[in-house]
């Protein structure tokens, strides 16, 4: 697409915004300043790149901190900018824009195992393979990669996304937007013991695991359920675990 029609997706751009538009180049794809060509956007933020850079990019256009110097920099280079507050948020927001997510259809695969006793929303995906124990909910736009296991009375707020090979304990409950990546493990017993005379007499993990609203979990991660009450997580960039 071309770079003013880019410039209109990206939620924290205004139109007051300082700009150069320059051939309004075709933007095809992103890359790194240093490592950008023809048909790429970028971005330069301090403490990210030697301002330097800017002289030797081949990058199309270039997302900007504002800076007179860098922008008269630009222009006499023939490269499209605009100036913004906060540059790797709209690169952030670019990347959207420019690799849409692409969401699997609605609906249960022939191979995915759902107890009787559970819910899934109808406009769900629930991937090959996938297991989903009875009192599991699966809210509305949820996508369930495959091999995932919901254990038993796992609950999945609207619009989570759980990718390949994740387990989700007994009890577990999610939020809104929650993501949790490949291999990642929810809920699982935690590792509690009392020490007596006899030896080591293990504490049960009577607790439940919360995700709050847009929790990330990365891959191969785990949270343990604690011996007694809630464990909630918040979102921070991204729980690892």
């Amino acid at each position: 697409m071309r770079f003013s029609r880019l410039l209109s997706q990206l939620p924290d751009v205004g139109e007051g915004m300082p700009r150069h538009l320059a051939d309004d180049p075709e933007i095809l794809g992103a890359e790194s300043l240093e490592r950008a060509g023809p048909g790429q956007i970028s971005f330069l933020e301090p403490g990210h790149a030697p301002a330097a850079t800017l002289q030797t990019t081949a990058a199309a256009a270039v997302l900007l901190y504002p800076d007179p110097a860098l922008q008269d920099l630009a222009s006499g280079r023939g490269l499209a900018w605009i100036a913004v507050p906060q540059p790797r948020l709209a690169f952030a927001e670019a990347l959207d824009a420019l690799y849409p997510r692409t969401l699997p259809p609605a609906g249960i695969h022939a191979t995915a195992v759902v107890s009787a006793e559970a819910f899934v929303a109808p406009d769900a995906h629930v991937g090959p393979h996938a297991v989903i124990g009875p009192g599991c909910e699966v809210g509305g736009g949820c996508v369930l990669h495959p091999g995932v296991v919901l254990v038993e009375n796992v609950h999945l707020g609207q619009g989570c996304e759980i990718h390949a090979n994740a387990v989700l304990h007994p009890g577990s409950r999610l939020g809104e937007r929650c993501v949790v990546h490949s291999g990642a493990v929810i809920g699982s017993e935690g590792f509690g013991f009392v020490p007596t005379p006899q030896g080591w007499r293990k504490m049960p993990q009577t607790g439940l695991v919360v995700l709050e609203d847009g929790v990330e979990v990365g891959c191969g991660s785990m949270i343990d359920r604690p011996s007694v009450c809630l464990l909630y997580t918040s979102p921070s960039p991204r729980d690892r675990g």
